[in-house]
């Protein structure tokens, strides 16, 4: 099985997308066999979910991501850095919803919460009396200040992710959909907040 596996491991990111579409093919965000196999039954769809939501399948001894082989399919190659969904729905792997992205940026594409006013990165302090806003920064917690009302902090926190570049890497913003929500303001330009 060692063998086996190093194969897989061993070869260019070209090579393994080469391999990857002589063996499968995707539909609709879902990967098929080509043809039938020893180790493949039924021409249902290829994988099963590992305990964090996502589909894996077993590639030469080697357990992989669906999306990552759908990404490696698609653009010719294996993704070097993380397959994220834009979507957070890691059972979506429709070739739209997924991009290559670095790690921090990984990191800071969090999912959002149903409720408009959950803002990731501030806080209230009781003690205090006020409210905390910080973003993170090359892995390093940046504080932003302590502010009187919720409405200021989130404008800090929108403020720190665009000079920190969390703009290229999240799909959405909470601190940016709660200010919008509050000030009916669209700050598509971010200069807008500076107003607040």
């Amino acid at each position: 099985m060692k063998k086996v596996e190093s194969k897989f491991r061993s070869m260019t990111a070209v090579e393994k997308a080469e391999f990857l579409n002589d063996k499968f093919f995707e539909m609709d965000g879902k990967l098929y066999h080509r043809e039938l196999d020893h180790h493949s039954k039924t021409h249902g769809a290829v994988g099963g979910y590992d305990g964090q939501g996502y589909l894996r399948a077993r590639i030469n001894g080697c357990l992989e991501g669906v999306h990552r082989i759908i990404f490696a399919m698609h653009y010719g190659y294996w993704p070097e850095y993380p397959v994220d969904h834009r979507n957070h729905r890691r059972d979506h792997n429709h070739i739209s919803n997924l991009r290559e992205i670095s790690h921090s940026c990984n990191l800071k594409n969090c999912r959002l919460s149903p409720d408009i006013e959950d803002v990731t990165g501030i806080s209230y302090d009781g003690k205090n009396l006020s409210w905390r806003a910080t973003v993170q920064h090359n892995g390093v917690p940046k504080r932003l200040g302590r502010h009187k009302s919720k409405l200021k902090a989130a404008a800090a926190r929108f403020y720190g992710e665009v000079t920190c570049d969390y703009t290229a890497c999240q799909s959405e913003s909470s601190a940016k959909r709660y200010l919008e929500y509050k000030t009916g303001c669209d700050l598509t330009d971010v200069l807008t907040i500076e107003t607040l």
